[in-house]
């Protein structure tokens, strides 16, 4: 024990017999101030009083005597040398004694660490959610738990996976699947081999295998995986994995989310209701030891200021960590820093030590902080070299040296390193301000400008390009952001034409909603056509993901710009597109007016300007084949028909375009129209014709191997075949999710996997079925299509009973399918689909119960009546599902009479 120690000792033994001294004469202690004990009360009461005095003035003598030499010991050793050697003393302060400054990676977190350790040791098993504040160490808890089962001396080790989640494209969920079947072994059927099953089913059947393996999956920054206003998973198969993980039993496989924000579960999903792991501030003490495990010097001025800051501090270990980078920093101490926090609220610290520690970078680690700011994403230290220059000779500096400085950005919490060996900022936008690096929307200097724009064009020559998976773009989008934050719209809308491009073509345009977002408004004024064409582009997105409010918005403000402008070319694009907006929600006779608008814009360029008008001959295209559907729409094939092989016909125009671009663009609008054409031919029961169209589908794609146009092609072939040929159907169905996976195209992961569910229902199997339709229903939403509710609530029926559910699952979606058709036909009451489907409802909803089938009878009759002919292949699948729907009521044959209806129109010319 050192002098300081014993003095500290002596100090207390001293106040302990002044206490008990002065006491006594005051009464305290009744034995020793007894009057009636005569013959010895008066003398203790006189040696108290003399103890009493001397003892106080000991304990003070040496308390003083105590804090001096604190700060210096007669040997000439420092404080902080002492602390160095671990002396453990009480201080003055009133800080706890520092038996409690443990030198584990881990401090306290007791309560958080029991939790978490039993959750990942006994369960329950499944998505395990750590969540907190930003700095409050949710990483360094999860970090120490994993570190201590991957060491453990005793019993079995888990298997432990990382990943991390990339803002904006989440995590690849191939990947997640990947590490459960490894636990399988090294003969484990791998995900690219069985194409037909969702990703939840892959997990499912990994589970079956992999029995009690253990396995911890930890995905760091999950917060990147939600959407930032819902909290909801961005990626719908992600959350149908998370949910088998939760509700299977028997595995032991926890998937720990470590995220900022608390994650919900889709409406019926329940992967996020279990009690989340909440990291909160760190208590008092326990702060404390984390600081002392960081100072080297000055130790004790600085857990004194810890201690009389906590409060300021919030017991946030990221700006504790910053603060002890500050402190040990040149130029500044513990005490400067305790005396800079005094009369600052808790608001204020972030900013000022955020400011103080970059104000102590050296001119390297600023310049390497500012190049990994404008590449904004993770990057290699070959890539921030490539933007480094030596001020001197203007040579680019070592590649070790630039590691060297990386490192030491990330020992200073201002960056961070990926488990990949790249580098990236670790700074809030919040916080990038308070750098004094530049905003998102600016303003620049021209130092900053010049740098994001060689970013952009460093980036641009590491990008994969055109972009194969979601992986791919993040290169291509961090050089967008870098176009844009540099005040280069012009750039940066150049980079996202070509990203469009392919995103279009696998139905992915949505991923440049923000970019976009951001582009508006700055465009205008260097190029008018060009804002307008961004509208239109975020009208198509809105449109896509269900928000028609912004769409109309979008669509709104481009066309009041085209008619400002007087641009004919412009406003015929946008019409186009407000037209497919108004499809997207089913409103055919608004989307039937502007594709006809869209006609006359292109019949008066004819007149006024016949070299534009050739130019836009794709458009004209695309709104024949949009009133096509309308017309399907409404019943009238031969019409739909008619304007299909007009749409068809537009490419053979002389003149047509020829660029790349538009080749692209005409091959992948034959395909889609020949495939629809095969589809109607088979409802009105002509192979023959659906044959010759699949036959001009297959040869217009010879040459082609692009996965976004075989996925298309093969899950129209699929619905040609599906009820004719059920192994083929399935076969192109499967091909078709293995295609669109890469990409989560979700228009065709909706359409396969319905087709899907319909061929396992053919076959009995309930559970494939199932499983089929709620992975697809993950993509649809109101106004899409009614096949997809009407499946749901059929194998909800079928199964019910099973799991504890009576029905009620299946009552509340055929509720929900009846109120939406009803408001279709209340909108446009020649929607053929709409009133069979309208009919389905009704029967579910009056299947086991006596009420009257008429007017189920009486929808049906109506679609038939408004259809223009005989369709005897839809009247086929519409008794499929009547006659599934009815295997599954209490009453035998219940639903006979609508069927043999449906059956007597199935080859009755139209008006008999």
């Amino acid at each position: 024990m050192g002098k300081q120690g014993k003095l500290w000792l002596i100090s207390i033994a001293a106040l302990l017999v002044a206490l008990i001294a002065w006491g006594s004469l005051a009464g305290w202690w009744p034995f020793l101030s007894d009057k009636n004990n005569v013959l010895w009360a008066e003398p203790v009461s006189w040696l108290a009083g003399i103890a009493g005095s001397v003892a106080g003035v000991l304990s003070l003598f040496v308390s003083v005597y105590a804090l001096r030499i604190d700060k210096k010991d007669p040997t000439g050793q420092t404080s902080t040398g002492r602390e160095q050697q671990r002396v453990e003393q009480p201080l003055a302060t009133g800080v706890p004694p520092p038996q409690a400054l443990s030198r584990s990676p881990l401090i306290d977190r007791k309560d958080e660490r029991v939790v978490l350790l039993a959750r990942l040791t006994e369960g329950p098993w499944g998505v395990v959610i750590v969540t907190g504040q930003r700095g409050v160490g949710k990483t360094r808890l999860v970090d120490q738990v994993v570190a201590e089962l991957e060491s453990a001396s005793v019993g079995p080790r888990p298997r432990i996976f990382r990943h991390e989640a990339v803002p904006g494209l989440g995590i690849d969920t191939r990947a997640l699947i990947a590490d459960i079947e490894t636990l399988q072994g090294d003969d484990a059927v791998r995900w690219s081999e069985v194409s037909d099953a969702p990703p939840a089913d892959h997990v499912r059947a990994s589970l079956e295998e992999i029995g009690g393996t253990w396995a911890v999956i930890v995905i760091e920054r999950a917060e990147n995986l939600l959407d930032s206003a819902t909290h909801q998973l961005d990626d719908p198969e992600l959350g149908e994995v998370f949910e088998v993980l939760t509700a299977v039993d028997g595995h032991r496989i926890a998937v720990v989310l470590v995220t900022r924000d608390l994650p919900r579960s889709a409406a019926r999903g329940r992967w996020a209701t279990r009690a989340p792991i909440e990291v909160g501030r760190l208590e008092r003490t326990f702060f404390l030891t984390f600081i002392g495990d960081r100072i080297t010097n000055h130790k004790t001025t600085m857990l004194k200021a810890a201690h009389r800051h906590y409060d300021l501090f919030q017991g946030n270990l990221r700006l504790a960590e910053l603060a002890c980078v500050i402190s040990q920093s040149p130029g500044h101490s513990p005490a400067w820093l305790s005396k800079r926090l005094k009369g600052m609220t808790a608001g204020d610290v972030p900013k000022f030590l955020i400011e103080s520690l970059v104000a102590g970078l050296d001119p390297g680690e600023r310049s390497v902080l500012e190049v990994l700011d404008a590449y904004g994403t993770s990057v290699d230290a070959e890539a921030v070299r490539a933007l480094l220059t030596e001020a001197e000779h203007g040579t680019k500096p070592p590649l070790d040296d630039v590691g060297a400085i990386l490192t030491g950005l990330v020992d200073k919490r201002v960056a961070d390193k990926t488990r990949d060996g790249e580098y990236c900022l670790a700074l809030s936008e919040e916080e990038r301000t308070w750098a004094g690096l530049p905003g998102e929307d600016g303003p620049i200097g021209e130092k900053e400008k010049k740098l994001l724009i060689h970013a952009a064009e460093e980036l641009a020559q590491r990008r994969v390009s055109p972009p194969r998976t979601a992986e791919d773009l993040r290169l291509h989008l961090a050089g967008m952001r870098a176009f844009i934050r540099a005040g280069s719209p012009q750039s940066a809308y150049n980079r996202m034409r070509v990203i469009d491009r392919e995103l279009r073509k696998r139905h992915c345009a949505f991923l440049l909603r923000e970019p976009r977002e951001r582009l508006r408004g700055k465009l205008a004024k260097f190029n008018p056509a060009r804002e307008l064409d961004n509208d239109n582009a975020l009208g198509e997105i809105y449109a896509s993901s269900g928000d028609f409010d912004r769409a109309s918005k979008a669509y709104g403000r481009a066309l009041q710009q085209a008619n400002d402008q007087q641009n004919l070319t412009r406003r015929m694009r946008v019409r186009a597109n407000f037209a497919a907006a108004y499809w997207w929600i089913r409103d055919a006779q608004n989307a039937c007016n502007q594709h006809k608008w869209t006609l006359d814009d292109h019949n008066k360029l004819a007149l006024s300007n016949p070299e534009e008008c050739l130019a836009l001959l794709p458009v004209r295209m695309g709104a024949l084949a949009g009133l096509a559907d309308c017309q399907r729409h409404w019943g009238k094939y031969d019409e739909a028909i008619q304007y299909a092989e007009e749409a068809l016909a537009v490419p053979r125009t002389t003149g047509y375009p020829d660029t790349a671009d538009d080749r692209v663009l005409v091959l992948s609008r034959s395909v889609s129209i020949n495939l629809k054409l095969a589809h109607w031919y088979a409802e009105l029961g002509e192979p023959e014709a659906a044959e010759a169209a699949l036959t001009a589908t297959e040869e217009s794609l010879a040459g082609h191997d692009e996965d976004w146009l075989h996925s298309r092609y093969r899950v129209g072939i699929a619905e040609v075949w599906l009820g004719h040929d059920d192994e083929e159907a399935m076969q192109a169905a499967q091909k078709a999710v293995e295609l669109a996976r890469k990409y989560n195209d979700p228009i065709i992961l909706l359409r396969a996997r319905t087709i899907l569910c319909q061929i396992h229902l053919a076959r009995h199997d309930l559970v494939n079925a199932t499983r089929q339709i709620e992975s697809a229903a993950q993509y649809r939403y109101v106004g899409r299509p009614l096949l997809t509710p009407a499946l749901r609530a059929l194998v909800s029926l079928a199964g019910a009973g099973q799991s504890g559910d009576d029905g009620g699952k299946a009552a509340a979606l055929l509720r929900d399918l009846l109120d939406e058709t009803s408001r279709r036909i209340d909108r446009d009451e020649d929607d053929v689909t709409a009133w069979d489907f309208k009919g389905f409802a009704l029967c579910g909803l009056r299947l086991n119960s006596q009420a009257s089938l008429v007017e189920a009878i009486d929808a049906f009759r109506m679609a038939r009546a408004k259809t223009s002919r005989a369709t005897p292949g839809l009247v086929d699948r519409l008794l499929f599902l009547l006659e599934r729907l009815d295997d599954c009521g209490r009453t035998p044959e219940r639903l006979q009479r609508v069927c043999d209806v449906l059956s007597a129109a199935r080859a009755r010319p139209h008006g008999a």
